[in-house]
């Protein structure tokens, strides 16, 4: 329930609407009146429930870009105050054009400390060719900032939440039962592994999950141990002229040869595409 408090004054009930903004740094408070009246007070004379704090976190946006903060409060349902690291100034949000994900604590875990340990090992015991790599692995680690919600965090505490699925799929690339159920699988559970023999379908099936996280207008990265691996699901799309979707990215020869010869969209009927109705 929705309250506010104004000099110690209950005001809920007395008032139209109420916003929250930012005046020399300081929070503000305005109310409105049925009298088309308005009174400001600073945030630190009033009382606004409810109130929700996040220390530490990820913001996103509606466009999908991820900021690291420091701190998080939300006032009333309606506004969240956030704090960026390294910056004094406090930014006023709705609270409907964000969403607040928290840090993990999982690196104060066993498990994260066993991986720390292995990738310590894997350091020392690495031959000269292959220490580069195990060093880079050990630094990432150090380096990871983590929050609920992803599928690490999931993974390490062994919890796999599920998700609203799509209500309809296409699929560009055909395919199987089997596939199918890989497919919507993949998008009713945060974490999902697709596994099978050489020549089962594999690439096929992840190249119609990305068909669909594209069509939604999703990104999506595409990572693997080895190039190969990669490369198969890039031929895939080129052989559907939609390689022009796909950032080649990784080392800097990949970076360069992207940016220097960006494809042009081709002309595409998408009425000819096949919409199925999620079973």
């Amino acid at each position: 329930m929705f309250s506010i408090f104004m000099n110690g004054q209950d005001k809920t009930n007395q008032i139209t609407d109420w916003r929250l903004w930012s005046k020399e740094n300081q929070m503000m408070v305005t109310v409105g009146f049925p009298s088309g009246k308005l009174f400001t007070k600073p945030l630190v004379f009033c009382k606004i429930t409810p109130q929700k704090e996040i220390q530490a976190g990820l913001l996103s946006r509606e466009e999908n870009v991820y900021q690291q903060i420091d701190k998080s409060t939300e006032y009333g349902n309606k506004y969240v105050v956030v704090n960026y690291p390294n910056d004094q100034k406090k930014y006023v949000m709705k609270s409907g054009n964000v969403r607040i994900i928290a840090s993990s604590g999982l690196k104060n875990e066993n498990i994260f400390s066993y991986f720390t340990e292995i990738a310590k090992e894997r350091v020392r015991h690495a031959s000269p060719t292959n220490k580069p790599m195990a060093e880079n692995i050990e630094r990432q680690l150090k380096k990871i900032t983590l929050y609920k919600g992803t599928a690490l965090h999931s993974y390490c505490y062994g919890k796999n939440e599920a998700r609203d699925s799509l209500e309809h799929f296409i699929f560009p690339f055909g395919l199987n039962e089997s596939q199918l159920e890989a497919v919507e699988n993949a998008f009713s559970s945060q974490i999902s592994i697709i596994e099978g023999p050489p020549v089962t379908g594999k690439t096929q099936t992840i190249s119609n999950i990305i068909a669909n996280i594209l069509v939604n207008k999703k990104s999506v990265a595409i990572v693997s141990n080895n190039n190969p691996a990669v490369e198969n699901v890039y031929e895939k799309m080129a052989k559907k002229e939609l390689d022009y979707l796909v950032a080649k990215l990784g080392s800097s020869t990949n970076k360069t040869g992207f940016f220097s010869g960006v494809k042009e969209v081709p002309l595409y009927n998408f009425e000819s595409a096949v919409v199925t109705p999620k079973s």
